[in-house]
């Protein structure tokens, strides 16, 4: 059986073939192939246990062991079977690769030593915790990249994420949670209106009438590349 499974650590643990009569030593293997090929670690020791440590997080490792008599003679090996560390929790989520559109947001996150076969599952929505939305619209999207892209969203709104990892068995880790909002939709040029010997009056309309921008910033130039 296996015990202190941590995100880097596994502690495997068997029991005596013949009590009254312990082996001098026992050999545990650990690999993260069921064939015991490539990156093996192996450890020697007079207890019934080994904590194996610096291990992949969110990663599944095989364990074998066999037992060394007083003349050096080994056994065979013994499975002790599989399991899987703990996945490490997303962490440190950011917008900025690339930066936030009027209809799409990515996020990314650090996946810390966590493997290749970690599954993240992110939860989208315009309600602060996308877990009880009180009946706001909800996306959820599952991946094994460190980061999740959205699109189809409504212009200038705030959008709510919260991202969480499962390792191989299936063990949950706490959320990182991250918020921001896309940009407004681009205003639409309408016609001028009063236009006298020292002023002009510029009209638009809304990019997105659903989400109208908080405020707008009009330039006038007397240059059509607004230099000078």
């Amino acid at each position: 059986a296996f015990s202190n499974v941590l995100s880097t650590q596994i502690q495997a643990n068997w029991t005596e073939g013949a009590p009254g009569s312990p082996a001098t030593a026992y050999e545990l293997q650990a690999s993260t192939d069921a064939n015991f090929t490539g990156v093996v670690t192996s450890s020697l020791t007079y207890n019934l246990f080994v904590s194996s440590s610096g291990l992949a997080a969110g990663t599944t490792h095989y364990f074998q062991v066999r037992a060394i008599n007083k003349n050096g003679v080994a056994t065979g090996f013994v499975s002790l079977a599989s399991t899987s560390t703990l996945a490490q929790a997303p962490a440190n989520p950011t917008f900025n690769t690339p930066p936030p559109t009027s209809s799409t947001i990515r996020l990314d996150w650090f996946g810390g030593s966590n493997g290749a076969a970690t599954r993240y599952t992110a939860l989208i929505s315009t309600a602060a915790d996308p877990s009880a939305p009180a009946g706001a619209v909800v996306s959820s999207s599952v991946t094994f990249n460190t980061f999740v892209s959205t699109a189809g969203l409504n212009a200038n709104t705030t959008y709510y994420f919260s991202v969480k990892a499962t390792n191989n068995n299936g063990v949950i880790t706490s959320t990182v949670s991250a918020s921001t909002s896309t940009l407004a939709s681009d205003p639409v040029a309408g016609a001028f209106g009063a236009i006298l010997a020292t002023q002009i009056t510029a009209n638009w309309t809304d990019g997105s009438p659903a989400t109208p921008a908080l405020s707008y910033e009009l330039q006038a130039s007397t240059d059509s590349g607004f230099v000078g």
